[in-house]
């Protein structure tokens, strides 16, 4: 059980400006891979995924402050998602959001 893990895909850190965090890691040996927008009912959000000492990290614009520390998320690498949802679903945790894994097609 649980062999699946190969290691973390990135983290992400909200940011209320996409462009000074981006010049912050680039200053410090950051790499921008890809930068997108993304249209919200909000307003265009930019976002954009740094690599920096080999962690890739997602810079998220917000629109508000956030409080500090919170990391929205983390991914990981899987070699077989459906697999892992459903030995995650077989200890008993509730939070993890199958239903939205339930809709990939295998």
């Amino acid at each position: 059980m649980f062999d699946h893990y190969q290691g973390l895909a990135h983290i992400a850190i909200r940011t209320l400006d996409v462009e000074k965090s981006i010049e912050f890691y680039e200053k410090i040996g950051g790499k921008v891979v890809i930068a997108d927008i993304l249209g919200t009912d909000k307003g265009d959000k930019l976002m954009a995924m740094v690599d920096f000492a080999g962690i890739t990290i997602e810079l998220i614009q917000v629109f508000e402050p956030v409080e500090a520390g919170i990391i929205p998320h983390f991914a990981i690498y899987v070699d077989n998602l459906l697999d892992v949802v459903m030995e995650i679903a077989a200890t008993g945790i509730t939070s993890f959001p199958t239903k939205r894994i339930q809709r990939l097609k295998v």
